[in-house]
């Protein structure tokens, strides 16, 4: 796995990503699954954003 990079396959995180300051290099369409996904290069308040919303998605 690319630690530089961080694949969003989910349109709503893409979002908050985007509200929370981040942004994408490129948006591409995964071959195998025809999936459209957003490229983010790895930061340290990207993995912040990510750590919230995994504990958000638990408590659901």
């Amino acid at each position: 796995m690319n630690e530089q990079y961080f694949y969003c396959y989910s349109p709503r995180l893409k979002e908050r990503l985007l509200a929370e300051g981040e942004r994408y290099i490129c948006v591409g369409i995964n071959e195998s699954t025809g999936k459209k996904f957003w490229l983010f290069p790895q930061t340290e308040r990207l993995g912040e954003v990510l750590t919230e919303w995994k504990a958000r998605r638990q408590v659901r």
